[in-house]
């Protein structure tokens, strides 16, 4: 086999994988979602079950029962915190989908104006999306991982006003909207997705 042929079957091979691995990406977007339902679920039955009279080390039960009446300020604290770093996981995992996304989609773009030539290229290649060179901080994740940063960015944000809110009906519970302990995840969030915004710059857009 020739040179180029081997060459034509490497970048042919690169790009149908490529293809795959963007299936393969959606279907992991549903396990996301699973797990989002199963984090919002835990917390919440947690929330729910935090009462007025809450200790803040013990839960309290019915007397002679083991029937829980209200968890501890600490469950509540501790379910709020690790809810929110597994969101931050979660974000941390899809910028790097969205990332890797748009460098393979740049070798992409490079094969298909390698065989196609620039022209042709811009006739069939001529939206947005495509061009990676044109992606700003507002769009340069692909619209399923924005979608979902989003997503997670919103249910950050909702976690903090819920357990805002508990603070005012549990006097011990010290939570104020200044309280930066609280708010750190929603701070580090927008750091994560411009981490990988000023990666994007430097290694795809270079």
């Amino acid at each position: 086999m020739a040179i180029e042929d081997k060459q034509f079957e490497l970048l042919k091979t690169f790009h149908e994988q490529f293809a795959q691995n963007q299936n393969h990406h959606q279907n992991l977007f549903i396990k996301f979602l699973s797990a989002v339902f199963i984090v919002i679920a835990a917390y919440f039955i947690i929330y729910v079950n935090t009462q007025s009279f809450a200790k803040w080390h013990d839960s309290t039960f019915v007397a002679n029962s083991n029937e829980i009446t209200s968890y501890a300020i600490l469950h509540l604290i501790g379910a709020y915190f690790i809810a929110q770093i597994i969101f931050l996981i979660m974000l941390i995992v899809v910028t790097n989908m969205g990332y890797n996304f748009r460098r393979d989609q740049k070798v992409n773009r490079n094969i298909r104006i390698k065989y196609l030539n620039k022209e042709v290229y811009k006739e069939i290649f001529s939206d947005k999306a495509f061009n990676t060179d044109k992606l700003t901080l507002r769009d340069y994740l692909p619209g399923f991982h924005l979608i979902f940063s989003l997503s997670i960015y919103f249910l950050q944000v909702l976690l903090l006003i819920t357990i805002i809110f508990k603070s005012k009906s549990i006097e011990d519970l010290w939570i104020y909207p200044t309280n930066v302990v609280f708010i750190t995840p929603l701070i580090i969030s927008p750091l994560i997705y411009f981490k990988y915004y000023t990666k994007f710059k430097k290694k795809v857009q270079g």
